[in-house]
């Protein structure tokens, strides 16, 4: 077979976790449900603490599928000057990596670098 190119998310991915063990996480909305982050996505964390960023709000902005009855939210950068609250997590590698790819990173959402 032959080898594909590396998409732009899996070479962001890899240069965050170059010489990590652990990668800190920014969570809000579903992800603060002990149900969801541990359950559903089976994630550990090492470390939650809570946080906020400046700078973002959350939007209720993405489609929803009905059959699963949730609603999707996202973080939007936002200057109205109120910060975005939610859990700080430590995670793994491994536990990164499940995250990216229950939370659809690369079609769905992409990962952002941002001050907590």
């Amino acid at each position: 077979g032959s080898a594909t190119a590396p998409s732009s998310f899996q070479r962001r991915a890899q240069e965050l976790l170059r010489n990590r063990k652990e990668v800190k996480y920014f969570a809000f909305g579903a992800n603060l449900d002990e149900k969801v982050l541990t359950g559903s996505r089976k994630v550990k964390p090492l470390k939650a603490e809570a946080g906020q960023v400046e700078g973002w709000s959350i939007r209720w902005n993405l489609s929803a599928w009905p059959w699963v009855g949730a609603a999707y939210a996202s973080a939007e950068p936002d200057d109205r000057g109120v910060p975005l609250h939610g859990v700080l997590f430590t995670l793994t590698k491994g536990d990164w990596a499940k995250v990216c790819v229950t939370e659809g990173v690369g079609w769905a959402y992409e990962v952002e670098r941002v001050r907590v």
